[in-house]
């Protein structure tokens, strides 16, 4: 159902979710492993978002052995799982679900790190698809994203 590097991905987020002390997998420590692991260069780096999900998250007090799917990284999967079509997941499709959902505090740390138009349209790409930078509205969303970003805000 994955591909090995979208279960390289997924192993990531569990020592994520351990290094935080979390005892849950949650889109936060995916988002964590996604970066970590390349699937967001050029978009958003993983100090960046680090500090994002510590100051939206705060860390436990130690993980036992089991680390259970919260409900939100169960949906992300899959969402990851209908980009995929049938194929094996690969991480691009991780993005996608993740961003997809979008209400996560993964996706909100990293809407405060990267346009996610821009993260959207480079997993889009990866998986042959058309990039939504054919969209007007996202057009307008990724060129406000740039403006923020070169204004210090994103």
């Amino acid at each position: 159902m994955f591909t090995p590097a979208a279960n390289r991905v997924l192993v990531q987020a569990e020592q994520e979710a351990r290094n935080l002390g979390h005892n849950y997998l949650g889109a936060t420590h995916l988002v964590l492993a996604l970066a970590e692991k390349g699937h967001l260069k050029g978009h958003a780096e993983y100090s960046r978002l680090r500090s994002a999900v510590t100051r939206l998250t705060p860390p436990g007090y130690g993980s036992g052995s089991t680390i259970a799917y919260t409900p939100r990284f169960r949906k992300i999967t899959e969402l990851a799982a209908q980009e995929a079509g049938g194929s094996d997941v690969k991480p691009e499709h991780l993005v996608l679900g993740l961003v997809n959902h979008g209400t996560s505090v993964g996706a909100q740390a990293l809407r405060e790190t990267a346009s996610l138009t821009a993260v959207k349209d480079s997993a889009l790409q990866a998986t042959g698809r058309a990039p939504l930078a054919l969209d007007p509205q996202a057009r307008i969303e990724s060129k406000i994203d740039r403006i923020l970003g070169h204004l210090g805000i994103r």
